[in-house]
């Protein structure tokens, strides 16, 4: 999905974070910051590992596992423009690439100045806020004069090295390597079906009923399977369209 590498300035930046998905599991997430946009690169290889402590690392004896339709690698990218609300996600579900348009609600960050740590050798300071149902711990460097972060995350004065939902051992990000890099990525969007995100997440749900129906039809007559409404795992736990119908 990535394509035409080229010349920017020196002071473009690209950092590489360890995505925790599960307690037993991360991804590797790239983010490319220019002058003009931000952009995510979260790998599908998801790395196994037996650390119980919660910390998040690699291990070069973890088994890698392919996570994609046909074991074909499907990375998943997030275009974020500069001084918009909007985010555009490049996905698939199943061998369907999606263009997902998604309007990130506005987050109002607390910043704790007295509070601090140094992450790849940049100081870093913390804030917090609610992110679609999680409630958030970051850690941004102001010397890193960009308003960027992994994932979705943005809106702090500086670039966000560190981050996490409070209270878990994984739906964390965390800083491996900082470098000012010259590498332009461009978004391959050819074959990708236009939605926005409640569509998207809506063919999710419907994904996950058609699996439980398959899985649950062969058990007999007299058996009864009561479906139920389980909570999100991911960082996104409440989309805006949801709080409105509470």
């Amino acid at each position: 999905m990535i394509c035409a590498f080229g010349l920017l300035s020196a002071q473009n930046f690209h950092i590489k974070y360890i995505n925790a998905i599960s307690p037993i599991a991360n991804v590797q997430e790239d983010l490319y910051i220019s002058d003009n946009n931000v952009i995510s690169i979260r790998d599908s290889i998801v790395n196994f590992y037996s650390n119980q402590s919660g910390n998040i690392r690699f291990n070069e004896n973890t088994n890698n596992v392919q996570i994609s339709p046909k074991s074909i690698p499907h990375k998943v990218v997030i275009d974020k423009k500069k001084e918009s609300d909007f985010v555009t996600v490049f996905e698939y579900l199943g061998e369907t690439k999606y263009e997902i348009l998604d309007k990130i609600p506005q987050t109002k960050w607390i910043i704790n100045y007295n509070s601090s740590k140094d992450i790849e050798n940049y100081k870093c300071f913390e804030a917090r806020t609610n992110f679609r149902g999680s409630n958030i711990i970051a850690y941004f460097t102001k010397e890193i004069p960009y308003s960027a972060g992994p994932f979705k995350f943005g809106g702090l004065p500086g670039t966000i090295l560190e981050v996490s939902e409070e209270n878990t051992n994984f739906n964390s990000w965390m800083a491996i390597s900082v470098e000012k890099s010259s590498a332009k990525i461009n978004v391959d969007t050819k074959n990708a079906k236009k939605i926005d995100l409640k569509q998207y997440v809506d063919l999710i749900e419907e994904e996950n009923d058609k699996f439980f129906l398959n899985n649950t039809k062969n058990l007999g007559n007299n058996v009864t399977v009561n479906k139920m409404k389980v909570p999100r795992q991911g960082i996104e736990k409440i989309y805006e369209w949801e709080k409105n119908n509470k």
